[in-house]
């Protein structure tokens, strides 16, 4: 069985189940089944279960063909930096401008 890694995406212009369907139509033959594929409308963000690093610039192409388009994923769960640990633990914004620094002013 081969390794599959998930890759995140916000897409931008994907806002309702319109856009999904037509995500969907043009990433399965990418992708080769739809449990690779997941969709949150809320935050405009596409998950993709990919085999290869490689075929992230093939997703992205294919995205933008249905005229949406799609960059890596970034927020302040994903990205943060904890320095210590236990309750002396302390929580850093990543290089990116994250506006998160603790984990209480986190969303999920």
């Amino acid at each position: 069985m081969q390794q599959m890694t998930w890759q995140h995406f916000r897409i931008k212009g994907m806002d309702c189940a319109e856009e999904v369907g037509l995500l969907r139509r043009e990433l399965l033959p990418l992708v080769g089944d739809e449990e690779r594929l997941r969709f949150d409308l809320i935050n405009a963000k596409l998950s993709v279960a990919l085999p290869a690093e490689g075929q992230a610039a093939a997703l992205v192409a294919a995205i933008a063909r249905t005229g949406l388009s799609a960059t890596p994923w970034h927020d302040a769960i994903s990205c943060r930096r904890v320095s210590g640990s236990g309750a002396g633990a302390s929580y850093s914004p990543c290089s990116a401008g994250c506006s998160s620094s603790s984990p209480s002013s986190r969303t999920a």
